[in-house]
């Protein structure tokens, strides 16, 4: 290969990448502890300190949030998109047993299973979150231009707000159908 042509390969490679650049995404857990020796003791641990989200306890939650922006270029003839950022943030919530080698080798691979299928659960709502980044990155990336910017604001915004309300929806719907993950394994005792 010709040594002038390596400088523009490597532009228009860094270019093509930069503009299919996924959404970025975040992730972070924490857990709150329970103790116990016996499947029941740790189940009313769970019942106990488990998170809470309206008004019912829960083993695990996963929340996601989606950040968006975006720049546009205003010109006399019209109103485009030339530049958009799409964060996806998510957040687990498990529990840890603390105490858990006091338990004997069955509890701790029923344990072990449970918390296996747990976390397959919440990493599906999780996943719910990252494709609606990914939509609503590549719905920002192909509005076509418009008449004015207030009107490209307002249609961004909107076509945002049905995506995230469809994601959600999704999330409720999952685990209506799964049981909160009951169908899925993840039961205990």
């Amino acid at each position: 290969m010709n040594i002038f042509y390596r400088p523009l390969l490597y532009l228009f490679l860094t270019l093509a990448t930069a503009s299919h650049a996924a959404p970025s995404v975040n992730m972070s857990e924490s857990s709150y502890a329970i103790k116990g020796t016996t499947a029941s003791q740790l189940r009313m641990q769970m019942n106990i300190y488990g998170p809470t989200f309206s008004n019912t306890h829960f083993d695990a939650h996963t929340d996601w949030n989606i950040k968006w922006d975006f720049n546009y270029l205003d010109t006399t003839n019209d109103c485009q998109i030339n530049k958009v950022s799409v964060n996806v943030n998510i957040n687990y919530i498990f529990p840890k047993w603390e105490d858990k080698n006091t338990g004997d080798a069955q509890l701790q691979n029923q344990w072990d299973s449970y918390l296996l299928h747990l976390r397959t659960h919440e990493q599906n709502h999780a996943e719910h979150g990252k494709i609606a980044a990914r939509e609503i990155e590549s719905i920002l990336k192909n509005l076509p231009a418009m008449e004015n910017c207030q009107i490209l604001t307002d249609t961004a915004k909107n076509d945002v707000e049905k995506i995230m309300a469809e994601y959600q929806s999704k999330d409720v719907q999952y685990d209506i159908d799964t049981q909160h993950g009951k169908k899925e394994g993840a039961v205990f005792p």
